[in-house]
């Protein structure tokens, strides 16, 4: 159970996030990340993440597979300045979009091509 100040906060975060609307997201970005409201289950998770996680304001997050941000975006709304965030993904295209869209240095918020393979 979040206190009522983190709560409150969380909600708020969610609250701006739902309103500013996502960036437009590519065509097959379902084929990418798969389906289901992307803007919805963003909010999700960010709850998940504060409420079980004990994500706070000013953490510094990894998000490894970070597909399209649909953690990042939300996490722009609840994170201080000087919390940082720093996406991961082996699709670079994936990585491309991210920082055309989402990137903001200024705020902490990074995405950067992870080149690995795995023979399987």
């Amino acid at each position: 159970m979040l206190d009522g100040a983190r709560n409150d906060r969380l909600e708020a975060a969610i609250a701006k996030y739902q309103s500013a609307g996502t960036a437009v997201l590519p065509e097959d970005f379902n084929a990418r990340i798969g389906d289901g409201d992307y803007v919805a289950i963003g909010a999700e998770f960010l709850r998940l993440l504060v409420a079980h996680g004990g994500l706070t304001p000013t953490a510094h997050v990894l998000d490894i597979g970070c597909g399209l941000g649909r953690v990042a975006q939300p996490l722009k709304y609840f994170l201080d300045v000087g919390a940082r965030y720093t996406g991961l993904d082996v699709v670079a295209a994936n990585i491309d979009w991210c920082q055309q869209q989402l990137a903001d240095p200024a705020r902490g918020i990074d995405f950067v091509h992870l080149d690995v393979a795995h023979p399987l």
